[in-house]
C-alpha cells in the first residue's frame, strides 16, 4: 500500500509536460427482457493531447456477455472546453471494430459527453455519458452508458 501511495505522489507533484493520458472504466449489467442476460465490460485507452482543445488516441473494450464475448478498438478524437484539460468538460467522438466471437465484425460509433474532477493534478475522476450506435445492423437502436466510475490518469 505504501508503494501505491508513493507512486500517486511522485505522479502528483511532476513538473514534466502532460501530454499523455490513460483512461478506464468497467461496468456490468443485468437485463431483463425478453433476451434476458448478464455482461461485463471493461475499457482502456491511451490518448495524446495535442493541445488544450484536442486529444487523439484510442479506446480498447472488453466485453463478456452470456454465450459470446466481444472486443473492440476504436480510435477517437476527445475535444476539451477548458484550457484546464484535468478540470474540462469535454465531447469525445469513437469509430471503430467490434468483433463478435470472431464470426461478426461491425462498424460501431459512439460519442460521449463528460466532465473532469481533478483529484490531484495527474489523477482525475471522470463521469460521461455515452451513446452508442450500429449503423450497418438492421433495426439496431442507439444504447446509452452512465460512466460513473471512470478513471483518467495524466503523464
Amino acid at each position: 500500500m505504501k508503494k501505491i501511495l508513493l507512486l500517486i505522489t511522485l505522479f502528483s507533484i511532476s513538473t514534466f509536460a502532460k501530454n499523455h493520458m490513460l483512461t478506464g472504466t468497467s461496468n456490468s449489467t443485468y437485463s431483463y427482457n425478453t433476451a434476458s442476460g448478464s455482461s461485463f465490460t471493461t475499457i482502456a485507452g491511451y490518448y495524446y493531447t495535442l493541445n488544450t482543445s484536442l486529444q487523439l488516441g484510442v479506446d480498447t473494450t472488453i466485453s463478456l456477455f452470456d454465450g459470446f464475448d466481444s472486443y473492440s478498438i476504436l480510435p477517437g478524437a476527445i475535444l476539451n472546453f477548458d484550457e484546464n484539460i484535468n478540470a474540462s468538460s469535454y465531447l469525445k467522438v469513437n469509430a471503430g471494430i467490434v468483433d463478435v466471437d470472431s464470426i461478426i465484425t461491425e462498424l460501431l460509433l459512439q460519442a460521449a459527453a463528460g466532465k473532469r474532477f481533478m483529484i490531484t493534478e495527474n489523477i482525475v475522476w471522470s463521469p460521461s455519458i455515452q451513446i452508442s450506435y450500429f449503423p450497418d445492423v438492421d433495426n439496431s437502436d442507439p444504447s446509452f452508458n452512465i460512466n460513473i466510475f471512470k478513471m483518467d490518469l495524466f503523464f
